[in-house]
């Protein structure tokens, strides 16, 4: 930050007037955050450039598409840390990682500190689930400190599976959730003439399941999970047309196993461990509605009692971050087929972790998601100053 100010001085004096925009924007859009947040104090105009909507969305671009991955961090609870990416690589010096790359967050005041579920991410958003009797769907930003909370549309005891991200046909952000009793129902959150509202799914559209992993997967328009049925199956959510099915797992998962699904080299893929490693095997599509699976690759040297392996992320030059039992955080080096423990989860008083990776935004959950009034409290704690 300092080595940014120092720039900017320089340029100014020796352009003997205040630069340009267009020149201060091309020097800004390389900047976390925090300093932009900083650098809204300098002037009015600095102030409006910085907080556009042009110019959070070419923030946003850049950093998601930065090689060095920057602006990559992965967002863990119990305790509520953010940890940079370098963390996992080995270009930065451990005892570094540790005093900056590792950030403890500090819970909102909305935020219940002995309830957490994430939802979901998307475009430095971090969508969770809070609260122990009352729960609430809380959308956040944790570079800015804004958020934004609604309630369930249903009882919080019938809570099913979920998802969050954003519809590339509408352009819009969703949130869905289901509730279970006799049968799944899904209900969508999104945007409807400017407001955002709860739309319910007019059909029960699946049977009594059991979820293995709550949180959703996002792949070629469609959200998928992990469940099990009468058999193994992967239950899909086609995001404009709001077309439930099922389609069948690996048949190498069977009993009780179960698998969670990610998105690797391109494709939806299933992550199980039939017999002693881990296995990834990718779903493709054979005719118009019709798919079949292949095993890809073999995933060695894993505990031999881990059971579940939920992967986050990738690095620049492949190797995985993957999170093992909701305990450990892992990188997987496929040079050598062997995986390192990065980071260690506090399962203290016998409670489960979760990890999920974000990019940091400027992207405001309040000016990106307005709810209708009835539902609607919001908390706008950003790091700015009065004007």
């Amino acid at each position: 930050m300092e080595d940014a100010d120092r720039k900017i001085r320089k340029t100014e004096e020796k352009a003997g007037t205040k630069l340009p925009l267009v020149l201060c924007e091309k020097i800004l859009l390389r900047l976390d955050v925090k300093a932009l947040s900083r650098f809204k104090c300098v002037c009015n105009g600095w102030h409006d450039l910085i907080s556009s909507s042009r110019f959070i969305r070419r923030h946003l671009d850049l950093s998601i598409a930065d090689p060095e991955q920057n602006h990559h961090r992965v967002f863990l609870i119990f305790p509520l840390t953010t940890i940079d990416y370098r963390y996992f690589g080995f270009h930065v010096e451990r005892k570094y990682c540790n005093k900056i790359i590792d950030k403890p967050l500090r819970y909102p005041r909305e935020m219940s500190p002995f309830y957490l579920e994430i939802i979901g991410s998307c475009d430095g958003l971090i969508c969770l689930l809070s609260g122990v009797k009352d729960k609430s769907i809380i959308i956040w930003n944790p570079s800015s400190q804004e958020l934004v909370t609604s309630p369930l549309p249903f009882n919080h005891a019938d809570l099913g599976f979920y998802w969050f991200g954003r519809d590339c046909m509408s352009d819009g952000y969703k949130l869905l959730v289901s509730s279970h009793r006799k049968y799944h129902k899904i209900y969508e959150l999104s945007p409807y003439e400017g407001l955002y509202d709860w739309r319910k799914h007019k059909d029960e559209v699946i049977r009594p399941t059991r979820a293995f992993e709550k949180r959703g997967t996002y792949f070629n328009g469609n959200v998928y999970w992990p469940c099990l049925q009468n058999r193994h199956i992967v239950v899909s959510y086609n995001l404009s047309n709001a077309e439930v099915r099922g389609v069948p797992a690996p048949d190498i998962i069977r009993g009780n196993a179960s698998f969670t699904l990610g998105v690797f080299d391109g494709s939806l893929c299933a992550i199980c461990k039939p017999y002693k490693n881990f296995e990834i095997w990718t779903m493709k599509e054979c005719s118009l509605g019709q798919y079949y699976w292949t095993n890809l690759i073999q995933l060695e040297g894993f505990e031999a009692n881990s059971n579940m392996l939920r992967p986050l992320g990738a690095l620049r030059n492949g190797d995985l971050i993957v999170d093992v039992d909701q305990k450990t955080l892992q990188r997987y080096y496929f040079n050598g087929n062997t995986p390192r423990i990065v980071k260690t989860h506090n399962v203290n008083h016998g409670m489960l972790s979760d990890a999920i990776t974000y990019v940091e935004s400027l992207v405001s959950p309040i000016d990106s998601i307005q709810f209708g009034p009835q539902q609607l409290r919001m908390t706008n704690e950003a790091h700015g100053c009065a004007r």
